[in-house]
């Protein structure tokens, strides 16, 4: 991004950014709210994950019947919902969490390539397109292919098994979502914060400026790095004016996704917790 489009005027991380150089400990405490960030989204995008995937394939007989013709193997079938359900967890926490303020390495030839085939690359100095934020997850999933192989390879190696939490009470249900299955989560989540980034990396920064420069509040309850952009967009630092609170259709639809991603995530922990161990 340039700094027509971000409004830096300075190298020094817009408020309530800063660095660990100048304020130690107001760095580490923001770095501890940015993981809580990351840890409770990672867990509502898995959750999410999953009341999708039991929505497409599994309430529907036709569904059903193609997704079990297309993956007979059992087994499989659970895999790749662990895995995505890692994968796109982690997505959703780094889009929210993203920090443009991170220093980037040089420009390399890799980057000349991809940004030459309108590949996201968050070192193109074009802002990011609709067509672009389109293609960033599934070319997400083609970059992490490689990593997913290394993790399974490692994980075979360790021998390593998934743990299996005995039903019952309400919280021997809930840790289903920690012990079922884990170690093919942990592949996503590797994906989503190692392998599979690098063409999504652009789309969080893109679309993190997209809402900070429709957004007419700093909300407190927004990660330190969504407000950081916030200032930045709008020059507060540099004494600019906050934007004219009004009625925008951002806010609805913003509401609305707050409150479809917190039902799906619900039903999504009654789907684990209760319908896959049998009410």
């Amino acid at each position: 991004m340039t700094a027509e489009q971000t409004g830096r005027t300075s190298d020094a991380p817009p408020a309530p950014l800063v660095r660990f150089g100048r304020h130690p400990l107001r760095w580490v405490a923001v770095h501890v709210e940015l993981l809580v960030f990351a840890v409770v989204l990672a867990h509502l995008g898995m959750l999410v994950v999953v009341a999708l995937y039991y929505m497409a394939f599994e309430l529907n007989g036709s569904a059903t019947a193609w997704w079990h013709h297309t993956v007979s193997n059992a087994n499989l079938r659970h895999d790749i919902r662990d895995v995505i359900e890692g994968l796109f967890g982690g997505f959703l926490a780094q889009q929210v969490i993203y920090n443009h303020y991170r220093k980037r390495r040089r420009r390399t030839r890799i980057d000349d390539i991809e940004i030459a085939l309108h590949i996201p690359n968050v070192k193109d100095d074009k802002p990011v397109n609709v067509s672009q934020v389109l293609v960033g997850p599934p070319l997400a999933l083609v970059y992490a292919l490689p990593g997913f192989w290394v993790a399974f390879g490692v994980l075979g190696a360790l021998h390593v098994h998934a743990l299996h939490a005995a039903s019952g009470s309400v919280w021997a249900r809930t840790q289903t979502i920690w012990t079922s299955n884990w170690d093919k989560k942990l592949m996503g989540y590797a994906a989503a914060f190692f392998f599979g980034r690098r063409p999504m990396k652009q789309v969080f920064n893109g679309v993190q400026l997209w809402f900070a420069q429709r957004t007419t509040k700093e909300h407190r309850w927004l990660p330190p790095t969504f407000r950081a952009r916030y200032n930045d967009v709008h020059r507060l630092e540099s004494g600019g004016t906050r934007p004219t609170r009004r009625f925008r259709p951002l806010d609805v639809f913003m509401s609305l996704l707050i409150v479809l991603g917190l039902s799906l995530a619900g039903y999504g922990y009654y789907v684990l917790t209760f319908v896959a161990k049998g009410g």
